[in-house]
């Protein structure tokens, strides 16, 4: 994954308007800040979500953290489960991916082929279960 990430980081960028990566069922927001500009790396932060999720408080989180991306100069990924919540049981018992994971590191492919993101700068969060995922996704990687 990081050496695909690198290879990635090397090509020019298309800096996309902001809005949703979509793969089968799956939904990923990317949030840009105002100015985005070619050749300028910035900073990542991924948003992950709690149990309980609903298309409501995913968009919900979209336009509380829209702001938050100009302001602090950065792009933002706000990935939602498959489920309610994320399927990480399949990583932490039995060692394999699944398909929340598959999904998250293909929306981290297209972010890092699609934006300047600086590689030193990539931050991951998340509220709740999500903040368990994100833990174990960065134990596990």
């Amino acid at each position: 994954l990081e050496q695909r990430a690198l290879e990635a980081l090397r090509q020019k960028k298309k800096l996309p308007l902001p809005g949703p990566i979509k793969r089968g069922q799956h939904t990923a927001h990317v949030l840009t800040p105002k100015g985005l500009r070619h050749g300028r790396k910035m900073p990542l932060m991924i948003i992950l979500h709690g149990a309980g999720r609903t298309e409501k408080s995913v968009q919900h989180s979209v336009l509380q953290f829209s702001k938050l991306a100009s302001r602090l100069q950065c792009l933002i990924l706000i990935p939602a489960s498959l489920g309610s919540t994320w399927d990480l049981l399949n990583l932490v018992k039995q060692g394999s991916s699944s398909q929340d994971t598959r999904f998250l590191e293909f929306v981290l492919q297209q972010v890092m082929a699609d934006y300047y993101v600086d590689s030193a700068r990539i931050a991951a969060l998340g509220f709740s279960d999500g903040g368990s995922y994100a833990l174990t996704l960065a134990v596990n990687n």
